[in-house]
């Protein structure tokens, strides 16, 4: 135990280590930045704000950052549902009310370049004038003519005025109505096949002829009476049968449109191709185009042969007759 103890005492001491050097204590933050000038500029300072981040780098504080200020509420609800009471269902409405009111309070203060006060100004000073017009009456004294002259100006002659009313009986409204009863109405309906066109010409024919048998009769009958007449020497005058209403060219006329009008509903899909119809296809044909065939006549005596004439109908623009024939095409000399 000795000699360890010997040991140890007589071993060399090792050197404590250093002590690591202090921080340099943290420089404060001027706030801004100065850029030196030169001969031409003059020095800048560039102020950076309070709120600023220290340690930016160059990139991230030239970089902008947009904000966007509103003035929305955001403890309004954006999620209204209000009840449609015309269509009886809950329907979300858009519109949010952003107005938030922190204080209200009703009071007499008005703003003083208002109509309002300027209108009770007015009638402050009217009251005023008129209490110190009263205060002062007729107590003032006697100055002269001109004196009273001057004031008299601004005061109406009370021995000329006269003030006059009167109130007359107004009579009180009174409404009368009245309320009648609505006129019977019928409904009529009826339809108009070729069938009962045929046959109303056809009985407007056999009226015809009963109409002209009677007309017959009756001018034979005026003609014995007016050859009579001349015998005994009477004066004739001119006399006609007059033409019925249904006889007459109006009604025929009528019919023939009754007709047209039928035959067109009758046969609406083709009247609409007659007029309308187009073949997009015809865009890319110059100078050639395409016809839609509405109808078609076939007959046995036109086989084997060729048109020989063409006439359109003077009465009916849109009707014309052809003329087939053989013409001797191979034995021209």
């Amino acid at each position: 135990g000795l000699r360890l103890a010997a040991a140890l005492h007589a071993m060399p001491k090792k050197p404590a280590p250093a002590a690591a050097p202090e921080p340099p204590p943290p420089q404060e933050d001027p706030g801004y930045t100065l850029i030196p000038g030169t001969d031409w500029e003059p020095p800048k300072m560039l102020i950076r704000p309070a709120d600023q981040l220290p340690g930016l780098s160059e990139k991230e504080l030239a970089e902008e950052v947009t904000r966007v200020w509103k003035a929305d509420n955001p403890e309004a609800a954006h999620n209204l549902a209000r009840f449609s009471n015309a269509e009886r269902v809950f329907k979300y409405d858009p519109t949010v009310e952003q107005a938030v009111l922190h204080f209200a309070q009703e009071g007499p203060l008005v703003n003083a370049s208002s109509d309002e006060a300027k209108e009770q100004l007015s009638r402050e000073e009217a009251a005023t004038k008129t209490a110190v017009d009263a205060e002062e009456g007729t107590t003032a004294a006697d100055g002269g003519d001109e004196a009273a002259e001057d004031d008299a100006r601004g005061l109406r002659n009370q021995f000329n005025f006269a003030e006059r009313t009167c109130q007359t009986l107004n009579y009180p409204q009174r409404e009368r109505g009245t309320m009648t009863e609505p006129p019977p109405s019928v409904e009529y309906a009826g339809a108009a096949t070729q069938w009962d066109i045929f046959d109303a010409y056809m009985e407007d024919m056999d009226r015809k002829r009963e109409a002209e048998k009677k007309a017959s009769k009756k001018s034979a009958a005026k003609e014995r009476d007016a050859a009579k007449k001349d015998d005994a020497g009477e004066p004739t005058g001119k006399s006609g049968s007059a033409q019925d209403l249904i006889e007459g060219a109006e009604m025929g006329h009528a019919t023939q449109i009754l007709e047209r009008m039928v035959n067109q509903n009758t046969y609406d899909d083709i009247t609409m191709d007659f007029k309308f119809w187009e073949d997009a296809s015809d865009m890319y044909r110059e100078g050639e185009g395409t016809l839609l065939p509405l109808w078609k006549f076939q007959t046995e005596r036109t086989k084997r042969k060729h048109v020989t004439a063409v006439r359109w109908n003077p009465a009916f623009p849109d009707l014309f007759a052809v003329g087939y024939g053989s013409p001797p095409f191979f034995h021209k000399g």
